[in-house]
């Protein structure tokens, strides 16, 4: 696999949900299970507010619960919110992870010219599993590639070596301990889970709100319609930590915006967390 360093600091993700998601100051309660604990079919076609706040920044960016998944379309001329150097799409989770997880998403790239330089991603603010493609823009080449970007805890960016087809698969992210590892689906293997990277660091170890999101940057767009999916939101096992059921549900989510004194927190993992709060998940080789 190749392995780039990057630069460490919120990513895309995670900043996609600075804007999406909004940090309630309110007393947590906990739950502990074993098996599915946190997950969401989008079959009913309507938010769930007690799960999610979703959002978008940027112009162009669109999303919607329909059809029995979270639909994301990006517009040719989708544009940076300035403030934030991106533009994207994202559901945020209400409540936390803590301790040990591992959870996983379906994604569908439904229209996805090559090369459009747009990246989707599963994420926490350490750590995102993103299927992106790459348009030379971003100083990676041009390429359809898996990658698991783990600068949010300390770590680097790994990057599937060749190019891949998959127009649908499923995303994966796991933690044991303050080891975070990212995986994608290849059903043609013994064991379809194929380990992409994982970093072991105390940044890892930290409580997380998760993210599903999709983001680009004006410098890696390639100016054309995109439209992608995601379905069967699923966490295997941990620890919830939810806001207290009083809390009130916002639904503001513009980069650097606050609602009702709460602050903008990154929340969406090291691809949107940067996507909605201004950090990039991808640096390129030269410039900004």
């Amino acid at each position: 696999m190749l392995k780039l360093p990057g630069r460490v600091g919120p990513g895309a993700l995670a900043a996609l949900v600075v804007s999406v998601l909004l940090s309630l100051s309110v007393a947590p309660t906990a739950s502990l299970a074993q098996g599915p604990i946190f997950s969401d079919d989008f079959n009913d076609n309507a938010v769930n507010s007690s799960m999610w706040i979703a959002g978008s920044t940027g112009a162009g960016p669109t999303i919607a619960e329909t059809t029995g998944q979270v639909l994301i379309n990006f517009h040719s001329n989708s544009s940076n919110n300035p403030a934030a150097g991106f533009f994207g799409a994202a559901y945020g989770s209400i409540c936390q992870l803590s301790g040990d997880f591992d959870m996983q998403v379906d994604f569908d790239l439904l229209t996805w010219p090559p090369a459009n330089g747009v990246r989707v991603g599963l994420g926490t603010p350490m750590a995102t599993m993103e299927r992106t493609s790459f348009n030379g823009g971003d100083g990676f080449g041009t390429r359809e590639v898996y990658v698991v970007d783990l600068r949010g805890g300390g770590g680097g960016l790994v990057i599937t070596p060749g190019s891949t087809g998959d127009a649908s698969g499923k995303l994966r992210l796991g933690r044991m301990g303050n080891t975070v590892t990212g995986y994608y689906y290849d059903p043609a293997n013994s064991n379809p889970w194929v380990t992409l990277g994982s970093y072991s660091g105390p940044g890892m170890a930290a409580d997380a709100q998760v993210a599903l999101g999709s983001w680009s940057h004006d410098y890696a767009f390639a100016d054309v319609n995109v439209a992608m999916a995601f379905d069967n939101f699923t966490v295997q096992q941990g620890r919830l930590v939810c806001p207290s059921p009083t809390a009130a549900t916002l639904t503001s989510f513009e980069a650097g915006s606050s609602e009702g004194g709460w602050p903008v927190q990154a929340a969406l993992g090291v691809g949107l967390a940067a996507v909605l709060a201004g950090g990039i998940g991808l640096t390129r080789k030269k410039g900004n």
